[in-house]
């Protein structure tokens, strides 16, 4: 067991989730960024707006829920980056 500490204070981290390359990702949702886990127990961090909240794994992609904006995010684990971002919108009735 590792305890890691995050470069940037109060970032919330809410989510983590294994990678498709091999690696766990989090997302930071104060902080505005996604992060890795890097094999010798560094971190990255990526920026990423929108208050990115639940993360996934699929097809070779992270997938990212932004809170509050009704959008999910494809992001490409080589750089940490948002390849696509895709609005899903509400259902008439919800918040």
């Amino acid at each position: 067991t590792h305890a890691i500490s995050l470069p940037n204070g109060n970032s919330q981290p809410s989510e983590i989730a294994p990678g498709p390359d091999g690696l766990m990702w989090f997302t930071e949702s104060a902080g505005n960024r996604i992060g890795r886990v890097n094999a010798n127990f560094t971190i990255s961090e990526f920026s990423l707006s929108g208050n990115p909240d639940g993360i996934v794994s699929h097809a070779g992609s992270l997938w990212v829920t932004r809170f509050g904006s009704d959008q999910v995010s494809r992001i490409d684990p080589s750089n940490g980056q948002a390849v696509n971002t895709y609005s899903v919108g509400n259902e008439p009735g919800l918040p």
